[in-house]
């Protein structure tokens, strides 16, 4: 969960938040019915997460895929879409521990519709370390919460994880306030009182549990009709649906808007780029830790 670049001053610090990547995609490759998962990683890296990929899953099978997978049809039409909290990403998704069931099928069953030709999926999350930089930032506006001397939306605009409303917008919203407090200006504020959002509480303490890192969600569809490949689209978006929690937050998708805009999110899809200026999740967290649990059994 990282802030927009311009929200800070100090942008010569966060550069160094990502010194590097992986990518974690789950396609139907154009031409085929399988869903496959892929995981690139630098080459530096490759013995060591194969040796975790391993010790996690050791009936597993390996294979380097230069070519690997096209979801692309390159006679049809092409959808994509970039996912992001719709809530302040301080706040947390639905964990894996709060389902009854795997996730992971859903996702599946949508990606069982794919026909073998003409028609490919995928699901793509480039993961970065988000360092302690934004985790101390978590802290504090946990810190903040226990206070209780400002409100959450106070806080979270502090830190920079709501972006500020309009003047006109502040103005609006201020002036009852004013109001209330011009008719009881005789009446003393106490300087101890505490006003302890607990739910607030509860949720940011949530995230902080988990592991905290920058992530791009990008989800494609292609077919052989605009329509269809739009179809495909929102069948993908919806899956994640399930992960949507009443008292944290839920996920939102944007399509880029222009010609110029989609071709360059493609373009970062296809060379599988991190965007460090865009809106990060850590939710690759939740959604694969459903495979160790599948794998390793109670």
């Amino acid at each position: 969960a990282i802030p927009d670049a311009f929200f800070y001053k100090d942008w010569h610090r966060r550069q160094i938040i990502y010194p590097e990547h992986f990518v974690l995609e789950l396609a139907v490759s154009h031409g085929s019915e399988d869903a496959i998962f892929y995981l690139a990683v630098p080459r530096q890296k490759q013995d060591m997460v194969e040796k975790q990929i391993f010790s996690v899953f050791p009936r597993a099978r390996i294979i380097e895929k230069k070519d690997d997978y096209n979801p692309f049809n390159q006679f049809g039409a092409t959808e994509i879409a970039y996912g992001a909290y719709k809530r302040a990403a301080v706040v947390p998704i639905k964990l894996h521990d709060d389902f009854s069931y795997d996730p992971l099928n859903l996702t599946l069953s949508s990606l069982s519709k794919i026909t073998s030709e003409g028609e490919g999926v995928a699901i793509q999350f480039t993961v970065a370390p988000a360092g302690e930089y934004n985790t101390k930032k978590m802290w504090s506006v946990l810190d903040e919460l226990n206070r209780g001397k400002k409100s959450v939306a106070e806080i979270f605009f502090h830190y920079k994880y709501l972006e500020k409303y309009p003047l006109w917008r502040r103005f609006v919203k201020a002036a009852p306030k004013a109001i209330s407090d011009a008719l009881i200006e005789g009446e003393k504020k106490k300087d101890d009182h505490k006003n302890v959002d607990a739910i607030a509480v509860e949720m940011v303490g949530k995230k902080i549990k988990s592991v905290i890192a920058g992530v791009n969600l990008r989800v494609v569809a292609s077919a052989r009709t605009k329509e269809r490949a739009e179809i495909l689209l929102r069948d993908l978006q919806a899956t994640f649906g399930q992960f949507d929690d009443p008292k944290g937050n839920r996920f939102t998708f944007y399509k880029p808007k222009g010609k110029k805009a989609k071709r360059e999110l493609i373009r970062k899809f296809i060379f599988r780029t991190f965007d460090d200026g865009g809106t990060h999740t850590h939710f690759y967290h939740e959604f694969f830790e459903r495979l160790i649990e599948r794998e390793t059994g109670p």
